[in-house]
């Protein structure tokens, strides 16, 4: 653990940095506000220590214009109280965002950061129909940051932890979804399925066409919820019991042409990009628990189902065709080649079959999973390392 400076006066401001402004062991809730209780038995000063601030923030790399993520600054070695009677405090951590990003909350050691909206027009046209910028012509690279530093001072309590009062830097791109509607697309070959369970070319469809579609399970009991999961954002959507689902029709509504850098390969077979929402079931145990935690505990280790992005799918996931087989994530890669790609918009339950497998349209939700295990696990991050002092 690392070494502290042993200040009672520090822990005392740590653990209550809206109500102490200097160190001080004057105040008689140093014991309520540093253990969290009134007596009892006594505490070792180590218990509110931590080693090390990760260099890495918890969070996407892509955003949606208009929406917001969650980030989170990772620790290594705590102390048994330091997440409930330290980092519980936003007073002691510090958010910042670059331009066409705000922090919209920052809560702690987690900040939801907003990304900006991006203007579709490019030149106003007196009397005429102004020019408007394609889809991702206005993508952008920004960086955020999160540091931790106990009530902004940077000789804290745990100062001598490692990047204590450092900026942690992360990079991430706003991506230009024309007008709140995101690009996520197949290439132009992929099948659809008809509804009448034949298959046609996405390149070869039309507005007004009809395909196959899937009215989703219930997420909750009709008394407690009574709506169809499809009437529900899909962002919330998260089961632990796969219910009843039933086929039924939706039609073509819109479709957008693009071209996209990167595209991932599933399975060999299915060429799409990152952004796209598939149906999944997320094995019993695919997630272990976090550290201190029990199987049965918070983070839990049963198996549910979701929408989740491409860009997040792992080998050994399931996925679901037209008859709910399971299909598995077999393989999975990331291939950086400009492609031309095709996207669709259809109407009531905004879900349809490419390739055989159970799709989502993609909105302008900020996620497409909801879920408290599955949020706390980190993907890989692109981190151009530790930045300033953070005071």
């Amino acid at each position: 653990m690392a070494k502290t400076d042993l200040s009672l006066g520090k822990l005392r401001r740590a653990t209550d940095p809206a109500n102490v402004s200097s160190n001080t062991t004057a105040d008689s809730t140093l014991r309520g506000n540093a253990a969290g209780v009134s007596s009892g038995n006594n505490f070792k000063i180590s218990e509110f220590a931590v080693d090390e601030v990760s260099s890495s923030l918890s969070g996407s790399r892509f955003m949606d214009e208009g929406t917001a993520e969650t980030y989170k600054i990772e620790f290594k070695s705590v102390g048994s109280r330091f997440l409930a009677r330290i980092a519980r405090h936003k007073e002691n951590f510090f958010w910042e965002a670059a331009s066409g990003l705000s922090v919209s909350s920052a809560n702690n050691y987690t900040g939801s950061i907003t990304a900006a909206a991006i203007s579709n027009i490019t030149t106003d046209r007196d009397g005429a129909q102004d020019d408007f910028s394609a889809a991702h012509a206005g993508d952008a690279r920004v960086t955020m940051s999160g540091a931790y530093v106990d009530d902004n001072v940077a000789t804290g309590f745990n100062a001598t932890a490692t990047n204590y009062n450092k900026k942690i830097l992360h990079l991430t791109q706003v991506e230009d979804t024309y007008n709140g509607t995101a690009i996520t697309c197949f290439t132009p070959d992929t099948k659809l399925t008809l509804t009448d369970g034949t298959q046609k070319e996405i390149q070869e469809l039309a507005i007004g066409d009809e395909l196959l579609s899937m009215r989703m399970p219930n997420a909750q009991t009709e008394k407690e919820h009574p709506i169809i999961a499809s009437d529900v954002a899909y962002a919330d959507y998260c089961i632990t019991e796969l219910g009843e689902s039933e086929l039924v029709t939706s039609k073509i509504i819109n479709m957008f042409f693009d071209f996209a850098d990167t595209y991932f390969l599933i399975n060999g077979e299915i060429k799409v990009t990152g952004e796209h929402p598939f149906f999944i079931k997320i094995p019993d145990s695919f997630y272990l628990p976090a550290k201190g935690e029990t199987a049965t505990g918070k983070w839990g280790s049963e198996e549910f189902w979701a929408w989740e992005y491409v860009r997040n799918l792992e080998v050994g996931q399931i996925m679901y065709d037209k008859d709910m087989n399971e299909v598995p994530v077999d393989s999975i890669e990331e291939i950086e080649e400009e492609i031309e790609i095709v996207n669709i918009d259809v109407d009531t339950n905004n879900t349809y079959f490419a390739e055989g497998i159970l799709v989502h349209n993609k909105g302008s939700s900020a996620s497409p999973v909801d879920n408290a295990a599955h949020n706390t696990l980190t993907h890989a991050i692109e981190n151009p390392g530790i930045g300033a002092d953070a005071v």
